[in-house]
């Protein structure tokens, strides 16, 4: 048994959204949190990993990466008409056109024109439904620019874009839009009042499973170390020390070192709230042991684990969706084992100039 102290922090700011690989390792990264398999990552083992998150249609670890998309004023316009349709024949188009972000921008210039454009911006996930609703009616050939667009978008990130499966063929790009993928700086340049809508923030939280269950309340995109798969029996069970608690993680080692050693010894000896919180704990991970050793799945030998029990969660959201996650957390009513955790997060996100005051 380990006890530890809980921790938030961002992660992957600094890796160039531009670059596929590197979103790949990312997402990667994320979606091995739920294993913790992050031992088996290699050079090349995103590839594997990807494609058969793709193939089962696991795409919730690809809404950790917004692709973030300066529009020509044209494909603009033609957005926005889309957009505004009411026709039945479009109905599952405009409404999967929802989970993009639009935003004016001026000041664009294209073709040597400076008109005011857009930016749109949205997850692999938003894109690849994009791309199946217009593809699965047959009708809508005048939304062939559409098409075109997923496409050019595909070959930018062929694991992350599904594939309709209705296209059998090699995609090429057949017709090359005028319009371009930001990177994090030009991200970073753009105005506040419309970076707060398009650029994406992930942070790691290590937490107890009673902050997990309020963090995943938010609507955002999670991965979180899966209780199902990941077999404690290997390395044991970990567990977060709660701050009212002062006693270090030194002290109860030893306890729990002793206890081990010489199982006479009887674990109520001391009738401190702090004792009992620790052979709580103590006794569950011998439990869990216990039924794993008997044969016991983890997926099954799971129900003895307190809420204590240590969890990794990923959150990712775009600044503006930060901003209402702190003022739900950073409050002086949200529960103290969250503020823990969101208070001196959110002083790093002002640190780094992510979000203003």
């Amino acid at each position: 048994m380990k006890i530890i102290k809980p921790d938030a922090y961002i992660v992957f700011c600094d890796i160039t959204s531009t670059d596929a690989i590197s979103v790949y390792k990312k997402i990667e990264q994320i979606a091995r949190c739920c294993y913790k398999s992050e031992d088996k990552i290699t050079d090349t083992s995103h590839e594997v990993i990807l494609k058969t998150l793709g193939s089962k249609g696991h795409l919730a670890m690809f809404e950790h990466h917004n692709i973030v998309i300066k529009l020509h004023p044209q494909t603009h316009k033609l957005f926005e008409r889309l957009r505004g349709t009411t026709t039945v024949a479009y109905a599952e188009l405009t409404r999967t056109l929802r989970y993009l972000n639009f935003t004016a921008s001026s000041n664009f210039t294209a073709s040597s024109n400076t008109e005011k454009g857009c930016i749109v911006s949205g997850s692999p996930t938003a894109w690849s439904k994009v791309w199946s609703a217009v593809e699965a009616k047959n009708s809508l050939s005048s939304e062939n620019w559409l098409n075109h667009f997923c496409r050019w978008l595909y070959l930018q990130y062929p694991l992350l874009i599904v594939k309709p499966e209705k296209i059998t063929t090699d995609i090429t790009q057949s017709c090359t839009p005028e319009q371009k993928i930001l990177s994090e700086n030009e991200i970073d340049a753009l105005p506040y009042h419309i970076r707060r809508h398009h650029k994406m923030v992930t942070a790691k939280f290590i937490c107890d499973r009673g902050v997990s269950h309020e963090l995943v309340r938010h609507r955002n995109s999670f991965a979180q170390e899966s209780t199902r798969y990941v077999n404690y029996g290997k390395s044991g069970c970990q567990f977060i020390l709660p701050y009212w608690i002062e006693t270090g993680d030194g002290e109860y080692d030893v306890k729990w070192n002793k206890y081990q050693s010489d199982h006479s010894v009887d674990p109520y000896t001391e009738d401190s709230a702090e004792s009992q919180w620790f052979w709580a704990c103590a006794y569950a991970e011998r439990a869990y042991l216990k039924l794993i050793d008997q044969g016991w799945s983890p997926q099954q030998a799971r129900s003895v684990l307190p809420n204590s029990c240590k969890t990794e969660v990923y959150m990712s959201c775009t600044l503006a969706y930060w901003e209402w996650f702190f003022k739900m957390r950073d409050s002086k009513y949200a529960h103290p084992q969250m503020q823990e955790v969101a208070i001196p997060l959110h002083a790093e996100f002002i640190f780094r100039g992510f979000l203003n005051d």
